[in-house]
């Protein structure tokens, strides 16, 4: 016995596409429903991505430390570091650590490039706070923004940051 010969993919999708009955029927569904699911998911996936991308932090400041220009690159939440606030880094590794204080008040620290312990600016401006909903493992999105006159201390930090999203 010869075995046959194999199908040419023409001949194959002929094959196919002539399934005469309930078979053809079926896998006609078999693969629309294939197709569905897949589309599904995908536009699941695609969802979920945007509202990732969505949730970006950013800020926009026109701070100064000492003078020099301090435009935030990262903005965090402060609940990761243990206070209520927002901790923002710039690209020279500098971070100014905003704190709301029980009293309402604006708690400022700023660590320079470097360094594991802060200086305490004081309260030295206002602070607006909001928790608009969301986390990211846990930690709550912090925006709101601040007002920051400090110039009596060892660092002289000023201007205005607005920020949202910093988880």
């Amino acid at each position: 016995m010869r075995p046959s010969p194999p199908l040419s993919s023409a001949r194959l999708a002929a094959r196919f596409d002539g399934a005469v009955g309930a078979c053809g029927g079926e896998r006609k569904a078999r693969t629309f429903s294939a197709v569905g699911v897949i589309a599904t998911r995908c536009a699941i996936f695609l969802a979920a991505l945007a509202a990732i991308a969505g949730c970006a932090a950013h800020a926009n400041s026109t701070l100064r430390v000492d003078g020099s220009r301090f435009v935030p690159a990262i903005c965090q939440s402060g609940q990761t570091r243990g206070f209520v606030g927002v901790e923002l880094v710039d690209e020279q590794q500098r971070r100014l650590r905003l704190a709301e204080g029980v009293d309402g008040g604006l708690q400022v620290v700023y660590l320079p490039p470097g360094a594991a312990v802060g200086e305490h600016l004081g309260d030295c401006g206002t602070i607006r706070l909001e928790a608009p909903g969301g986390a990211v493992n846990g930690v709550k999105n912090v925006a709101g923004q601040a007002e920051l006159s400090c110039v009596g201390g060892p660092y002289q930090v000023t201007g205005h940051v607005s920020f949202e999203g910093c988880h």
